[in-house]
Parts: C-alpha cells; sequence; structure tokens
C-alpha cells in the first residue's frame, strides 16, 4: 500500500471515530483530490466547510478540486472568499489567479501572478506565476488586433540601431530582453518603464518586445519566440526590406574600433535558444510540473498537516 493509501486509510477511521473532525475531513478531501477522486474530494470539503465556512484549507483546496470537475465558476466563488479569509495566502492568491484564467478573465489573473512574483516567494509560485504570464503574454499578443503601426515603428528603428551593431552586440540584446521577460514585461503600459545593460535608452514592454523579435530575427531567424509580429513586418516595406536585404557591417580597423556595449557572458554551445525558451517559449510540462507541485494543497504530509498541527 502507498503512502497516499495509507494516509487515507488512516483518515477514513479517524472520521468514523468523529465525523465532525474538520481538519480530518479537510485532509481526507485533499487526500482524494491527489488520488484524482475529485467528487469524493469535493464532498468532504464541502462537509468540512458546513462546519467552518471559513476555513481557508477547505476553501482554497476546494477552490482547486472543483475545476478538475468542470465548475471553474464555483471554483472563482470559492476562491475569492478564501482571499478574504487569507489574503496574503500566496497558495490561495496562485489558486485564485488560475481560476481567473479559466473562465477567461486573464487580466486580473496577470496582476495576481505580479503580485506573487513581486513578494519573492515561495519559489516555486514565483516560477508557475512567472510562466503563466509568459503564456498570457503570448496568448495576449496573438490575439491582439491585426496590425499595430506602433510595432511596425519600433522594428524600424531596432533594425535601424542593429545596422552599426555586430551579431554577438544583437545576439546580447535579444537574449538580455528575454533574460527580462522572466519577470514578465507589461505590454498593455506604453510608458517607458524599462532599461537594458546592451542598449542605451528607456523602453515600453511592447518596445521591448519589438527589438527583442527583430534581434531573434537577425542572429536566430528560425526561432519561435513565442511573439509574432510577422503582419508588422509583411505590411511595411521597409521593415521587411531592412530585415531580408541588410548590407554586410564592415569590419572596423584596428584603429577605428569603437567601445563594444557592455555584454551578457560568452553563450554556450546551443544557450540561444535555451536563453529564449527560458523567458518566451515555456515547456507545457514543466509548468503541468509546477502546477502539481506549486499547487493548492499544502506540501507537507497528509495527517501531519492536518492532525498533528
Amino acid at each position: 500500500m502507498g503512502q497516499l493509501e495509507k494516509a487515507i486509510a488512516v483518515l477514513q477511521r479517524l472520521i468514523e471515530l468523529d465525523p465532525h473532525h474538520v481538519h480530518g475531513l479537510v485532509a481526507l478531501g485533499v487526500a482524494f483530490v491527489r488520488a484524482e477522486q475529485y467528487s469524493r474530494g469535493e464532498d468532504l470539503l464541502r462537509r468540512a466547510l458546513r462546519l467552518e465556512p471559513r476555513n481557508l484549507w477547505a476553501l482554497r483546496n476546494l477552490g482547486g478540486c472543483l475545476p478538475k470537475l468542470g465548475k471553474s465558476a464555483e471554483a472563482l466563488a470559492v476562491l475569492e472568499l478564501a482571499i478574504e479569509v487569507g489574503p496574503n495566502d500566496m497558495h490561495t492568491v496562485i489558486g485564485l489567479a488560475q481560476a481567473l484564467e479559466e473562465v477567461g478573465r486573464t487580466a486580473e489573473a496577470d496582476d495576481l501572478y505580479l503580485r506573487i512574483i513581486r513578494a519573492g516567494g515561495p519559489e516555486q509560485l514565483v516560477l508557475l506565476a512567472k510562466d503563466r504570464r509568459t503564456i498570457i503574454t503570448q496568448q495576449t499578443m496573438r490575439n491582439r488586433a491585426p496590425l499595430r503601426m506602433d510595432v511596425a515603428s519600433y522594428l524600424r528603428g531596432a533594425l535601424d540601431k542593429f545596422q552599426g551593431l555586430s551579431t554577438e552586440e544583437v545576439r546580447a540584446i535579444g537574449i538580455e530582453i528575454a533574460m527580462l521577460g522572466q519577470s514578465g514585461l507589461d505590454i498593455n503600459n506604453p510608458n517607458p518603464q524599462y532599461t537594458l545593460r546592451s542598449l542605451p535608452g528607456h523602453f515600453s514592454g511592447i518596445h521591448l518586445c519589438a527589438i527583442m523579435y527583430a534581434a531573434f530575427k537577425h542572429f536566430a531567424p528560425h526561432q519561435d519566440v513565442g511573439i509574432d509580429f510577422s503582419k508588422e513586418c509583411d505590411g511595411d516595406a521597409g521593415v521587411a526590406s531592412r530585415s531580408t536585404d541588410r548590407p554586410p557591417r564592415p569590419t572596423p580597423g584596428p584603429s577605428t574600433t569603437r567601445p563594444r556595449p557592455h555584454l551578457l557572458p560568452p553563450r554556450p554551445p546551443g544557450g540561444t535558444a535555451v536563453l529564449a525558451s527560458i523567458a518566451i517559449n515555456v515547456d507545457a510540462s514543466k509548468v503541468e510540473a509546477r502546477t502539481r507541485t506549486a499547487g493548492l494543497i499544502r506540501p507537507e504530509g497528509l495527517v501531519c498537516a492536518y492532525l498533528g498541527r
């Protein structure tokens, strides 16, 4: 018998002896959720809430269980109450963010993910929040209006800057933006709020995305960076021509070599695609693993968590 089955057996015996043991009901409900017996888990968590309506552990785990049963709207209501009970509980915050995503309220979900990142922990929740923000950004960019003239302008400006840079310098710019994107770039705020080490100036989130897109098209044209500005490139002859017909940069002589901007550390073999994928192309299996590990269920052992503390 595995540890989960043993925990279920112990908790079932507890409930036989004391049917009104709230923590025992919550723990048994969580055990059934972990065993993917979601209906039994829902029933036990609701029983606990009938006895103690503002029990945070019951609320947040019920909020995590209900979407598995196709009850996302109910989950949202449960987790909104859980936030009232535990406003600073980051597991509850991320559960509410996921529930908001489920019902299509991605802007509100993104705000909560950003709150988790700024809180700085727990680490596993921060990683999951960064992953979810990346995915939301991808979806937002792909579902946007047919053509953005500001993006076309940013692309032209980026390509103009790249005319005087080496491939390594362009790579440094693209990778620095990709790494910055791990914490999420606010593409809806037009104000220039970001700076780079590898490129002077102040930039908005959408401006940085355009620069990164142009940079990767320059040094890794087949790399999918998770955003698609091909419409802006195809819709603007100047952008398209510069991206395909850029003349080679002349090699400066020893006496005319200009100072190089600060670059990121040397790239390991294959590092370009790896670094870009960290920030932009989130591996779905990693997201799923983080979701399981950093989800709503308390990480300690079931019996210890609910009966021994």
